[in-house]
């Protein structure tokens, strides 16, 4: 289990710097080729089309990953309840795209949210496929299908923006992307159905999902909300500069957090009877994952408008402040939501349930609140809440589990000490120091935070211990 988790970390983590690298270079061209409003337009249909793609999943995929004792029944009837489940979405969102654009009030939004809703089809097909490579760890093949699949998307749309086809280039790359992950999954895999039965015993199979579901419809939902505030109160220039905002800054901490969760649930599912091995395991993946990426939204955070500059030019400028403030946020919501893996791992899918829904109405309550201050106050109301709820978040979710808080914060305690030190010298810096090019800036900042970083990481006995 150890090697196969070591090996398929390696291959995940290569193909998210291969990702990360394909997706900031067409984020950057398309970004220069189309505008924010364009952007704005897809993001409204995405915040119904992105709830409705759980629908086609039911939580199924975590359930086939989770389960001791799987048949190829059992996975046969999971196939074709998500193969349904991707059709009826289908058919849902076509229905509903006149009440979409309706309720912005653009008729552009129902042409496209009938175009998105193609993506349902390919998705309900793919579940299975890929959940059976996760539970195998054959990651090198996940990685390898997202990798082609988001390259011929990219490109796809890219040549459409350079076409003129303006906003139906990001509505096709999607399709695109998720045409070639559902032929991948199924050459990779290479497993096929049978015939659905009803001796295949899937039940509590379908209500681990359920459980899964519910936490994923109320975080979803909680995560979509901002998107459609803005969009209906503020339109789809400023939803445009806030989804690139937070896109840009989700992005590259997703390339960490999901590939390490990814290796993570089927090592600490085979773990979930021995305490020892699952707390070990666990500690030691959220040390890498803090190590990694703490520095970085901090360093993230300080250069904001230079990054923005960078990436996405300057007629975006608008979203720096977005993008500082949810810097802000990024520090401890990875870390808080790596806990969820501990309740799922754990079997305690009705606590998971209970706190996605105290979590959800707690949250849409903070958008709710900083919608009147257009998207700037939405981020900054959604980061001073994160902070707030923190802590409680962490110890409901943690107890009674192998992971006590104590070893929890233990655990990130010498990166999130490195990374403020380092910050407040980043600050020092970009106040005092000028450069003539914003690739100097970045290049110069970028060593010197390295350099700090692991100065004061090494300064700190737990920290020493830990690096070596």
């Amino acid at each position: 289990m150890k090697g196969k988790s070591v090996r398929g970390g390696t291959f995940i983590l290569a193909g998210q710097g291969a990702s990360f690298i394909l997706q900031l270079a067409s984020t950057a061209i398309l970004a220069r080729l189309l505008m924010p409003e364009e952007f704005g337009l897809v993001g409204m249909v995405a915040a119904f089309t992105g709830f409705a793609q759980l629908f086609k999943d039911l939580g199924l995929s975590d359930a086939t990953v989770q389960q001791k004792d799987l048949t190829q029944q059992k996975v046969s009837n999971l196939f074709w309840i998500n193969a349904c489940l991707g059709l009826l979405t289908m058919i849902v969102i076509v229905g509903l795209s006149p009440i979409i654009a309706w309720f912005y009030g653009d008729m552009r939004l129902r042409n496209i949210s009938i175009a998105l809703s193609i993506s349902f089809i390919f998705g309900g097909l793919t579940v299975q496929h890929q959940a059976l490579l996760n539970r195998q760890m054959h990651f090198g093949h996940i990685t390898l299908i997202s990798i082609i699949a988001n390259f011929l998307g990219s490109l796809a749309g890219i040549i459409m923006a350079w076409m003129g086809f303006k906003y139906w280039s990001l509505v096709w790359k999607e399709v695109i992307i998720s045409f070639f992950v559902a032929s991948g999954s199924w050459l990779m895999c290479r497993w096929l159905p049978g015939l659905p039965s009803r001796r295949a015993g899937i039940g509590s199979m379908l209500k681990f999902g359920g459980d899964i579901t519910g936490f994923n419809i109320m975080t979803y939902f909680t995560k979509s909300v901002d998107n459609i505030l803005i969009g209906r109160f503020w339109g789809a220039t400023a939803l445009g500069l806030y989804d690139r905002a937070y896109k840009l800054m989700y992005f590259p901490l997703q390339r960490i957090r999901l590939p390490l969760g990814s290796v993570a649930f089927p090592a600490l599912s085979a773990f979930q009877n021995d305490r020892g091995k699952y707390r070990e395991y666990f500690e030691k993946m959220v040390e890498l994952m803090t190590f990694i990426y703490m520095p970085l939204v901090v360093y993230l955070g300080i250069y904001s408008e230079t990054i923005i500059r960078l990436v996405l030019g300057e007629k975006w400028i608008d979203a720096a402040a977005i993008f500082r403030i949810l810097a802000f946020a990024s520090f401890i919501i990875p870390v808080s939501s790596i806990c969820d893996l501990v309740v799922k791992t754990c079997g305690l899918t009705r606590r998971y349930l209970l706190w996605g829904t105290v979590n959800s109405i707690y949250t849409v309550s903070l958008f709710a609140i900083g919608v009147h201050w257009g998207a700037v106050g939405v981020a900054a109301a959604y980061t001073i809440g994160r902070y707030i709820i923190f802590y409680p978040s962490i110890w409901y979710r943690l107890r009674g589990t192998p992971i006590s808080v104590s070893s929890f914060f233990q655990s990130i305690y010498p990166s999130m000490f490195s990374s403020i030190l380092t910050g407040l010298a980043l600050l020092m810096m970009s106040k005092f120091v000028a450069f003539e090019s914003i690739i100097a800036e970045i290049i110069v900042s970028s060593l010197v935070s390295v350099v700090l970083y692991l100065g004061f990481w090494w300064s700190r006995p737990l920290g020493r211990k830990k690096l070596i």
